[in-house]
């Protein structure tokens, strides 16, 4: 039978209705939670217990937004059931460092936004990440995808040590999604058709970029990467405006199949000496000023 685990903190006394004064002291006491009888956790269920700090759910397929929200202490998170995460279900969860959610598919916005401790996180049965689900997280260096099609907007922005990222599934980037991911060398996005606008915005480290398959590339995706060398799009048919603008370090650009460069697309990609673009038929004002 389904067990659902509610923001009354009835559920965990086993039904008793607790005073005002038991809520405060199992928010402030407990510091460890295991239940397999659970298979849903509602919103706020332990929002901010502040020395809560392992958690295990093998049973539960879903988690309300906000449910541990602000668990500072919080580091061990084990849900090999959950398909669902809603949205600010951990955030600023700062201490968390490990997480297993083997089979979850979709991650709700804000969901990990400021978990600064994480540092490598997998997910391999996700399909949908949301907006800002891991934005701020300053000490991740790794993420796997492997069936992720969706990445939200500013998912990932600014997550500072991030250097490894795999994604062979993904079709759409979101706007700002990797914005300031100043570690990051090289990306590669096989099956990827849309980026978004800022999607790479100062990725200072960032040297070469692949996407066999991507059709449109948003404004700003790459501004101000200057150490972008090398950038494979044989598919791409559209540029939008400043895409690539202060690519500084750019030397070849070949575009074989795209038909429109937008307004300042390469403006100030002053290394640049080689241009192929047999198939444009619109380049717009500015598009390579500065170079």
């Amino acid at each position: 039978m389904a067990v659902y685990l509610g923001s009354n903190q009835a559920d965990l006394l086993g039904g008793n209705i607790p005073s005002r004064y038991e809520e405060q002291l199992i928010a402030r006491t407990l510091t460890t939670y295991e239940n397999s009888k659970v298979s849903t956790i509602g919103s706020y269920v332990f929002y901010s217990y502040s020395n809560l700090t392992s958690i295990n759910f093998p049973n539960c397929i879903s988690i309300g937004g906000e449910a541990f929200a602000y668990c500072y202490s919080l580091t061990t998170v084990d849900f090999p059931s959950c398909t669902s995460i809603g949205e600010f279900a951990f955030y600023e969860c700062s201490n968390l460092t490990s997480i297993n959610f083997p089979n979850c598919n979709y991650i709700g916005d804000y969901a990990f936004q400021d978990c600064s401790s994480l540092t490598s996180i997998s997910f391999p049965n996700c399909s949908s990440i949301g907006y800002m689900a891991f934005a701020f997280c300053s000490g991740l260096t790794s993420i796997s995808f492997p069936n992720c099609s969706y990445i939200g907007g500013e998912a990932f922005r600014s997550c500072l040590s991030l250097i490894s990222i795999s994604f062979p599934s993904c079709t759409y980037i979101g706007y700002y999604a990797f914005q300031s991911c100043s570690n990051l060398t090289s990306i590669s996005f096989p099956n990827c058709s849309s980026i978004g606008s800022s999607a790479f915005l100062q990725c200072d480290a960032l040297i070469s970029v692949s996407f066999p398959n991507c059709s449109s590339i948003g404004s700003n995706a790459f501004g101000g990467c200057i150490n972008l060398v090398s950038i494979n799009l044989p598919d791409c048919i559209f540029i939008a405006s400043t895409a690539f603008y202060d690519c500084m370090s750019l030397v070849l650009v070949s575009i074989p199949n795209c038909s429109y460069v937008g307004a300042s697309a390469f403006l100030g990609c002053n290394n640049l000496t080689t241009i192929s673009l047999p198939k444009c038929d619109y380049i717009d004002n500015y598009a390579f000023r500065d170079c």
